[in-house]
């Protein structure tokens, strides 16, 4: 009575790494579902401003019957909620990937522990990496660029078009 289950030094190892990867793994399905929402939604605003600049190069407004000043303020609206989440998309994957190099420090800290301990030792190093080789050969931060500057550009995208709409171009040289 009140035995607990008794594991081997390999499956301690295997149950405290498989936790670690399951948080890389569950932070980046977190990256790629914000980023599935955020170009869908990117999507359907640069579609409707399409349709929308349709309207104002043509000034017939036969679709809406909205007036030039009222095209603007839509303009407007567009941009600024494609900006925002912009915004938002970029520090929601931010978060999620420095949740993923707190996993990667989090289990070096724990390995680093297992120094005196070679059995251990030898598992981890027939282990691969919690977040993939890229961690440990420096170009971890390739696998980041399209979470970061694709939203970054994307606001700059919608911040130049409100520049153009309301006059201020800067495409002018």
């Amino acid at each position: 009575m009140g035995e607990g289950v008794q594991m081997s030094e390999e499956e301690y190892v295997l149950n405290i790494y498989r936790t670690f990867r399951e948080k890389v793994v569950h932070e980046d399905n977190l990256v790629h579902q914000r980023m599935i929402w955020f170009v869908t939604l990117q999507a359907l605003l640069f579609t409707s401003f399409a349709i929308l600049l349709g309207d104002m190069s043509t000034g017939t407004q036969k679709a809406w019957q909205l007036e030039l000043d009222q095209l603007r303020k839509l303009a407007l609206v567009f941009s600024s909620v494609g900006m925002v989440s912009a915004l938002a998309a970029a520090l929601s994957v931010g978060a999620a990937f420095l949740a993923i190099d707190k996993a990667f420090n989090d289990w070096k800290v724990t390995t680093d522990r297992w120094v005196d301990k070679p059995s251990k030792q030898k598992i981890v190093k027939d282990l691969p990496s919690v977040v993939g080789a890229g961690k440990l050969s420096g170009t971890h931060w390739f696998g980041k660029i399209a979470g970061t500057a694709f939203p970054f550009s994307i606001g700059i995208a919608w911040l130049a078009i409100i520049c153009e709409v309301y006059g201020a171009s800067v495409f002018q040289f």
